[in-house]
């Protein structure tokens, strides 16, 4: 089997690829290069990795299996509400022991565009009943730890 790191690919920066575009391009604005970018990713030629960053090929996007009862019950909740917005959901269990052994709980990581996260968050605060963070410090993460 073939694996490779992340590490192992080309990264783009978002700049460059839009002065690309621009390039090849002129007359498009913001609009037309933003749809560009997302026919790339859907075309699977660019993999976004980060809001400025891509890799040159398509990768395998890591398997997030959802241990808790809770953690599926929210992403079927999130999924309805937001129905065509792409989104990831995982859970702390999933990672290392040692983080595991400092939160002492099972915390449940949503991860969506910038543009949307504020929507989320505002839906969230009306439909769970437990501690909910917004981009938060480690300090504040910690809080909630024990």
């Amino acid at each position: 089997m073939n694996e490779k790191n992340i590490n192992d690919y080309e990264i783009l920066e978002k700049e460059d690829i839009v002065l690309e575009i621009k390039e090849e391009a002129p007359e498009y604005g913001e609009s037309s290069i933003r749809w560009k970018l997302f026919q790339l990713q859907k075309d699977k030629k660019i993999t976004k990795i980060d809001a400025d960053h891509y890799i040159k090929q398509n990768i395998q996007v890591f398997p997030t299996n959802l241990v808790s009862d809770y953690a599926i019950s929210l992403k079927d909740k999130l999924k309805r509400e937001f129905k065509n917005i792409p989104f990831i959901i995982y859970e702390s269990i999933i990672l290392n022991e040692w983080l595991n052994h400092q939160l002492r709980r099972n915390t449940i990581f949503i991860e969506v565009e910038r543009f949307y996260s504020e929507s989320f968050f505002q839906y969230l605060k009306t439909k769970i009943a437990v501690p909910l963070l917004f981009e938060p410090s480690w300090h504040d993460f910690t809080l909630y730890s024990g």
